[in-house]
């Protein structure tokens, strides 16, 4: 998880709602903040406000300024809070907003949602420095490519990959970061291929046997690692359907 200095309030309410099976996507850059998905596909926004502490003092000033603010009636309300002491969420459940206590509590209310339940707090782990420098980033990416039009959510592919929705969650964002999926959680191509490929020659057999075997996809990165007659047969190669062309 991410430092628990300063963590970035939309990857941490990202992974807290992912461990209970809520998706939220980070929509910072077309300009908002981020959206929660609903099962039909919908999107309703999300207003977060990040607060090192939240409490009685000064807070009901400060909820008055935000909401004048909020442009979408739709829109949730979050506050993100190394800690959130027991009168300010009092007075937050009054006012109608949510709330992720960095300790490790998410209260979340919106029509047709109610979640109130204790997640893992924000432990001392760095952010990433690249996507495939912790667990599970070469199985997210693999997965991105097999099935590259989809948008796929956190939770679909933490259950096909064995990892946990945090997991899954922090690598995410960190391909985000790095512009390597779009704001849709589809891969940037090729872009997203030759950076998988970058890595691939580290991968232990176990690893690939995890992964599943026999796409055309791991015949591409393997040819990948040859620079010169490998990379000469990937430009002029299209896989049959179904399968997709990513690099």
């Amino acid at each position: 998880m991410m430092a628990a200095e300063r963590a970035d309030p939309i990857a941490a309410l990202i992974e807290a709602t992912a461990t209970v099976g809520i998706e939220v996507v980070d929509t910072r850059e077309l300009g908002s903040t981020a959206e929660l998905v609903i099962p039909e596909g919908e999107r309703i926004p999300i207003v977060v406000k990040r607060l090192s502490l939240a409490s009685a003092d000064g807070l009901p000033g400060r909820l008055v300024k935000w909401e004048r603010r909020v442009a979408d009636s739709r829109a949730i309300r979050i506050v993100v809070a190394d800690r959130v002491t027991n009168d300010a969420r009092e007075l937050l459940r009054g006012a109608g907003w949510s709330w992720l206590d960095l300790r490790g509590h998410l209260h979340l209310s919106a029509p047709g949602l109610f979640v109130d339940t204790d997640v893992a707090t924000v432990k001392g782990r760095g952010q990433r420095t690249s996507p495939f420098s912790g667990r599970g980033g070469i199985e997210v990416a693999v997965e991105l490519l097999l099935d590259p039009y989809v948008s796929q959510g956190v939770r679909r592919i933490a259950d096909r990959i064995g990892r946990s929705p945090s997991t899954v969650s922090e690598v995410m964002t960190s391909l985000r970061s790095s512009n390597l999926i779009d704001a849709e959680r589809k891969p940037v191509l090729p872009d997203l291929f030759w950076a998988l490929a970058a890595e691939w020659r580290t991968v232990s057999t176990d690893v690939q046997t995890a992964l599943r075997h026999g796409q055309p996809l791991f015949v591409a990165l393997d040819l990948a690692q040859d620079a010169d007659r490998g990379r000469e047969v990937l430009k002029d190669w299209t896989p049959p359907e179904p399968w997709h062309r990513v690099w």
